[in-house]
């Protein structure tokens, strides 16, 4: 309770005490004489003052109404006693206590509470508590709002582009913000499944199942309907895309956003003149993302669930792998492949006639008339295209040897070194009769540094000669044909060589002097400079600034390769002179 003289607070009773404010504290004394019917406040300046109190009994709230309408309707709440004066009342939103202000308001006394264009943050619980020194009560009740807001879908098990193999168990579900709770209906392609719980299965799935699933929400005390999704066609590579943001309510602006950042408009990037449309013209493959759509009006705002882009291209000119050549009665088996999104599916084709329907085509048993052409298509049912690659494949009488398949120059894993010994290793898949070396596309003889091993395969540099960088090839041979290594470049590491220093010997004091050093290295040396036993700089220039007559002396630099492991120093004398004057 509150005590007044002539308009002002003179103290405040709560439960289990009360307190005076300051500037009557020396005035003022407080004594409850009779705890059922009376409180006396004596002023030290001669007043007296007395109030009559009763006990507060049955405190009620009662509302006007609770099934209350998000955003539309407005909310009144009433406090009462069955016996109780005087009386002071404060209201509390859960935790929170409620005051007066914006669409809030406190009349009656503070006993009647009104809350205009209500939303779910006020549902409550709310509670009256009532006071008047003598004792106090409360009471509570709740409010119950509606949407639906905030709906959601999700499709188990998830995958990146929703895409599933027939026979597949599939579970969508969806999910909105909802009191009482909406009903669900759900639609494919537009058309009424006549389900309406949350959870829609697929059991078995069959292409008859592909196509657009949507909710639909509906409140049955709100009477609202609430739908939001973004549409859209294939995303194909270098070819105009749409994405619409549907919306089923009134809608004040729109934005769109992918992977969490928000779009902008830009020469590839066009967002329609009400902002429902996002044309991505041409698409290129760096827009596979997320993207959303957020609708807002005066009251509300709603995100549709995102809608993931994966930018459909290809196929690529396939690539097939598989030997050229084969004995009769073997099988063979020929690879081919292409990028694309989604991948390709894949055909193969030999003297005009179907072989197989997969990526991978396994031979039968080769006969010399199953020499030929042999083509792959891959084709991608989204983008509608197809690419085209051939191999040829000659099949020889099985009395020749194998042909060699593969042909490469394998180098042992430390550094090739100048002045060490050094092998090169032709390593040959198939039987090879002969093995030949070759240098920068010239044969490569013995010499007197240059050894080869009794079948050719091995070649031994001993010592190894800076000269012999280059490009080598190895070629083997048989009664089929003859097959060649890619290049390898061989790199002889050397160095460093002694140092050339250029530079100033003589400077005069006060100025500056400039060195360079450079040396003859395979890496490239690291350098450092020395002057008396200190090092002074660790890169191939130095500069000296502001000389003095101290500094004369001798100046070493040093090479140094990390690979070789070897070091190289050559130094430089400067004299200092006394500037002219």
């Amino acid at each position: 309770g509150v005590w007044l003289f002539e308009g002002s607070v003179i103290m405040v009773i709560y439960p289990g005490g009360y307190m005076i404010i300051d500037n009557w504290m020396n005035r003022t004394t407080f004594q409850l004489k009779s705890y059922e019917s009376c409180l006396h406040l004596c002023l030290l300046d001669k007043w007296l003052l007395s109030l009559s109190a009763v006990p507060i009994s049955n405190v009620t709230m009662t509302a006007k109404a609770t099934n209350l309408v998000e955003f539309n309707d407005t909310a009144v709440l009433m406090c009462s006693v069955s016996t109780g004066t005087p009386l002071s009342y404060t209201w509390r939103n859960g935790s929170s206590a409620v005051t007066a202000g914006g669409d809030v308001q406190l009349s009656n006394g503070n006993a009647t509470l009104t809350l205009v264009n209500v939303t779910r943050y006020d549902t409550g619980p709310f509670y009256c508590f009532v006071f008047n020194g003598v004792s106090n009560g409360s009471s509570s009740l709740y409010i119950f709002l509606y949407g639906p807001s905030n709906p959601a879908m999700m499709v188990m098990p998830m995958t990146s582009r929703y895409s599933y193999r027939t026979g597949s168990n599939i579970t969508l579900s969806c999910s909105a913000d909802s009191s009482p709770s909406a009903i669900i209906s759900w639609m494919l392609n537009n058309v009424s499944l006549n389900h309406i719980d949350p959870q829609f299965q697929l059991q078995n799935a069959t292409r008859n199942n592909s196509g657009t699933y949507k909710c639909l929400f509906y409140n049955t005390v709100t009477l609202r309907v609430i739908r939001i999704w973004v549409i859209a066609n294939p995303s194909i590579f270098n070819k105009p895309f749409n994405l619409t943001c549907v919306v089923t309510e009134s809608v004040d602006t729109i934005l769109w956003w992918k992977d969490g950042q928000l779009i902008s408009a830009s020469n590839t990037t066009i967002i329609g003149a009400d902002n429902k449309t996002l044309e991505l013209s041409p698409v290129r493959r760096s827009d596979n993302g997320s993207y959303w759509c957020e609708a807002f009006n005066a009251v509300s705002n709603r995100t549709s669930s995102p809608y993931n882009v994966i930018v459909d291209y290809g196929p690529d000119i396939p690539t097939i792998t598989g030997p050229n050549v084969a004995k009769t009665g073997d099988s063979v088996t020929l690879t081919c492949y292409a990028s694309s999104d989604p991948p390709s599916f894949y055909t193969w084709y030999f003297g005009g006639s179907l072989v197989a329907n997969t990526s991978n085509y396994v031979t039968p048993p080769l006969t010399t008339n199953m020499s030929g052409v042999y083509t792959c298509m891959a084709y991608n049912n989204v983008t509608g295209q197809n690419t085209t690659a051939n191999a040829t494949l000659t099949v020889i009488f099985s009395l020749l040897p194998d042909p060699i398949q593969n042909v490469q120059i394998a180098a042992p894993t430390n550094p090739a070194i100048a002045g060490y010994s050094y092998n090169l290793t032709c390593e040959v898949t198939g039987p090879a009769d002969h093995v030949y070396w070759m240098m920068a596309d010239m044969p490569l003889y013995a010499d007197n540094a240059i050894t080869y091993s009794t079948d050719n395969k091995t070649i031994t540099f001993n010592p190894i000669r800076v000269s012999d960088t280059g490009r080598y090839q190895c070629m083997a041979m048989n009664a089929v044909g003859n097959r060649t290594s890619h290049d390898y470049m061989f790199v002889v590491n050397y160095g460093p060589q002694m140092p050339i220093i250029t530079g100033p010997q003589f400077a005069e004091s006060g100025q500056s002097a400039q060195f360079n050093c450079s040396a003859m290295s395979q890496p490239p040396s690291q350098y450092s400079w020395w002057f008396n036993n200190m090092t002074v700089a660790n890169t191939s220039d130095l500069t000296i600034q502001n000389l003095s007559s101290t500094m004369s002396g001798k100046y070493t630099c040093m090479a140094y390769n990390n690979v070789t492991g070897n070091y190289s120093s050559n130094y430089t004398m400067l004299t200092v002179i006394r500037k002219k004057i």
